[in-house]
């Protein structure tokens, strides 16, 4: 039987405006259906879910709060041994991958790989899935089993989302008869494994007509080596240990960062020319990280590019800084160098597949189609979906159907389930959100299901891996 959130895009017509102005009692109907259906497909194919359930003695869902003992620690998702990474052993890997996903990676046991970018090649070429992994900033690597079903849907969901930026175009019709064409500036690397950087052809594929209205500053993907390279070193570093030594292909990896890194300022100078010389008349979408829009911005108003983009461009920005300072006056920079009134926002995790997009208010509204709980600080008892509530955020994704989508999240916000001042209806974060420390016990100890609970999931995850 099918539910709303098995094609979300499909049920609200291509409409985000429709999703978010659905009655509050209509999304809590459909929600607690669709929460049903994907416990009653996952409980028995998923070991730590169905590990979870029977040591929570959770059988069913009566109401959406039944489902908040069953939801994964986000810490999960880097529950593996992280040696496996640096020693490449991609049967444990897969093993451990396996038991998360009801997709079958069969075809790449008893292989070996170079690299872990051609680990993650064959994965996606040979299997249904398409695996998406953390930035490592907590100090270890989170691997995350999408599947490709779970990639269509999200893609569907980028255009109604960008619809809804464009409003009143209609953007189904756009793509019919070009009678809009949107470039799209995208001031990083054109696509990696990291949740952020799959973003860039979300982006291209919903936002552009056309590839080559597609400009990104960078020339080739991130390499997912390279990157864990990058990290395991500054782990050496902070330990006052010598960096590990680079395998063969990561040297390759580090020549191309090093050649990236020396030809920067060209780039950006070649991605400016771009804009100044072939973008003046063109809509554009810029969008990507805030610090890499205020280094593109800054540089461009050092040009003289004041606005640099023609009336009707759209500044999307999200991930934050990443620990790093805010430059003074960046917001203003950018917005003196796009030409815009306001600057875009979203909210939202590598765990959750569809981000949670800022309105004029600066709330973060939650679509129908992810179920927003807040937990007790202290107890990790769900507190009432109703008022305003301020506690751990956790959220069941429902757009997942070949894994688990239940998630208790690092961070510490304010839920409103009111209707906002924008007129939707859809529950909203307000902008204070607090990051919690990534310590073993917030990882693993901060929701619902009692400490066995979550020590029998991980058995049923780990247990023989590495």
């Amino acid at each position: 039987m099918e539910c709303f959130a098995d094609d979300p895009a499909d049920f609200f017509r291509d409409r985000s405006s429709i999703a978010h102005h659905l009655p509050i009692e209509e999304q809590a109907e459909l929600q607690l259906a669709a929460v049903r259906q994907r416990f009653g497909e996952l409980r028995g194919e998923i070991p730590p879910l169905e590990a979870l359930a029977d040591a929570m003695g959770v059988d069913e869902i009566r109401k959406i709060e039944d489902v908040a003992p069953v939801l994964f620690p986000h810490g999960f998702y880097k529950s593996f041994p992280q040696h496996l990474i640096h020693t490449r052993d991609f049967d444990a890997l897969g093993a451990w991958l396996s038991r998360l996903s009801v997709n079958d990676l069969g075809a790449l046991a008893g292989r070996s790989f170079e690299s872990i970018d051609g680990w993650m090649d064959a994965l996606d070429n040979e299997t249904e899935l398409e695996i998406t992994h953390s930035s490592g900033t907590t100090g270890a690597l989170s691997l995350y089993p999408r599947g490709k079903r779970e990639r269509a849907l999200q893609a569907g969901m980028y255009h109604m989302v960008v619809a809804e930026w464009l409003d009143p175009i209609d953007l189904s019709r756009r793509k019919a008869d070009h009678a809009t064409d949107y470039a799209v500036v995208w001031p990083s690397y054109p696509g990696g494994r990291s949740a952020i950087l799959k973003g860039a052809g979300m982006f291209r594929d919903a936002v552009a007509s056309d590839p080559a209205m597609f400009h990104a500053l960078l020339p080739a993907p991130m390499s997912s080596d390279w990157q864990i390279y990058v990290l395991e070193a500054e782990q050496a570093r902070a330990r006052g240990a010598p960096p590990p030594a680079p395998s063969e292909y990561v040297r390759r990896k580090m020549d191309e960062a090093e050649e990236i890194q020396r030809t920067y300022d060209d780039r950006l100078h070649h991605l400016l020319d771009t804009i100044r010389f072939g973008l003046a008349a063109t809509p554009v979408v810029i969008a990507g990280g805030p610090g890499n829009l205020h280094r593109l911005a800054a540089e461009g108003l050092a040009r003289g590019m004041e606005p640099a983009f023609a009336p009707g461009s759209i500044v999307r920005t999200f991930g934050g800084l990443k620990g790093f300072p805010e430059p003074e006056g960046m917001e203003a920079t950018i917005k003196r160098f796009a030409g815009v009134d306001g600057i875009g926002a979203a909210y939202g995790m590598t765990e959750v597949i569809s981000p949670f997009n800022a309105c004029v208010e600066g709330n973060f509204h939650v679509p129908p189609w992810v179920v927003p709980m807040v937990l007790d600080p202290a107890s990790g008892a769900p507190m009432p979906r109703e008022g305003v509530r301020k506690g751990r955020a956790a959220f069941m994704d429902l757009l997942p159907t070949s894994y688990w989508g239940g998630i208790v999240s690092a961070d510490i916000v304010e839920m409103d389930w009111g209707r906002c001042g924008c007129g939707r209806t859809t529950p909203h974060v307000r902008p204070a959100i607090v990051r919690s420390p990534a310590t073993g016990a917030d990882e693993y100890g901060v929701g619902a299901a009692s400490a066995d609970a979550i020590h029998a999931a991980l058995h049923a995850l780990t247990w023989d891996i590495g």
